[in-house]
């Protein structure tokens, strides 16, 4: 299970997939990411909310370009993502709340072991999708 520092240590050997705009979002996320995990009190709070932000953002941008290349696993890759999105929006009632211990752990741990399989494996199949339908 990598840390924030390995995803941020090993990106451009291990989570750049080709396609500019989608590893320029990923690389925005793994740096909100370690933000986040670095900052603490209202700052932890602001960060947090802005991860969250740019997290749907990131989903957002990933559906559109699977829609448009009629990306067969867009279905299972959008579950994945609403999973995700449904837990960060969990984590900010309790952020907001003043319990950033659970987020904390959420984010150190599980965030990044869920970002380096779901790139490797349902973002990796995405963009082979968008640059085979970019190469005809």
């Amino acid at each position: 299970m990598p840390g924030v520092q390995q995803l941020r240590d090993k990106f451009e050997q291990e989570y750049v997939l080709g396609v500019s705009q989608i590893d320029q979002i990923h690389h925005e996320f793994v740096d909100l990411l370690a933000e986040t995990l670095n900052s603490a009190g209202d700052d932890f709070k602001r960060m947090f909310q802005r991860l969250w932000e740019h997290t749907q953002l990131h989903f957002f941008e990933e559906e559109a370009r699977m829609a448009a290349f009629s990306f067969a696993g867009q279905d299972a890759h959008k579950a994945d993502h609403d999973r995700i999105l449904k837990k960060m929006e969990e984590l900010s009632a309790l952020v907001a709340a003043g319990d950033h211990a659970t987020a904390l752990d959420w984010l150190a741990s599980d965030l990044p072991d869920w970002f380096d399989k779901h790139t490797r494996t349902m973002d990796g199949a995405a963009v082979a999708r968008v640059l085979q339908c970019e190469a005809s």
